[in-house]
């Protein structure tokens, strides 16, 4: 799991004023879809966003339905919205 999140480059402080400024700051709820499970080179909101992370394998267990007590519905998961289609080669760099 790679996270990532608007932050400073060199203070590494999280952009909390611009973020604030942008009409869209995070999601209303977490917006789980089956169709889209937590597979190796997607992307989730951590939470109800704005940050994410990307899956360097298959989280399907921890990051759906019942993987994480804070969410309000057992139902209730991160949501995937996105995946890796090209430059895998640079995330195994990362991550290996």
């Amino acid at each position: 799991l790679m996270a990532a999140a608007p932050v400073h480059y060199k203070t590494h402080n999280l952009k909390s004023d611009e973020l604030d400024a942008l009409p869209f700051q995070k999601l209303g709820f977490p917006e789980y879809s089956a169709n889209h499970p937590h597979k190796k080179y997607t992307l989730g909101f951590a939470g109800v966003g704005p940050t994410f992370y990307i899956n360097t394998m298959d989280n399907s267990k921890t990051h759906g339905p019942g993987g994480q007590e804070h969410h309000a519905l057992k139902s209730d998961a991160d949501p995937c919205f996105g995946t890796i289609v090209a430059g895998r080669e640079v995330i195994e760099t990362l991550v290996y």
